[in-house]
């Protein structure tokens, strides 16, 4: 592994789960709630418009926060093979100054 603890990162990311009752309700400590919200986000895969097409990954990042209220993150992109022989290319967090569509 390239990179220690991605296997288990993508999990947790790919796991729908809801946390018990007990873990939300606990006041003690005050990040548990916000925490335990969180594990009930999903991951989707959803088609960007062309609009996007040659903009920085980050500034299409930042829209796209705005843009859902907070609701959803650009966490990477998918560039598709475009003539057969080609492969697709999967780019999770490939930096804020990388060009949609250029690679």
């Amino acid at each position: 592994c390239q990179v220690q603890g991605f296997a288990a990162w993508a999990a947790i990311l790919l796991k729908n789960t809801k946390a018990p009752e007990r873990l939300v309700h606990d006041l003690a400590r005050p990040w548990m709630a916000e925490f335990t919200r969180g594990l009930e986000n999903e991951l989707y895969e959803v088609n960007l418009s062309k609009a996007y097409l040659g903009a920085p990954f980050g500034a299409i990042a930042l829209d796209v926060v705005e843009r859902s209220e907070g609701k959803a993150f650009l966490v990477g992109y998918i560039e598709e093979a475009i003539f057969p022989g080609d492969t697709t290319a999967t780019y999770v967090f490939p930096g804020r100054s990388v060009h949609i569509g250029s690679n």
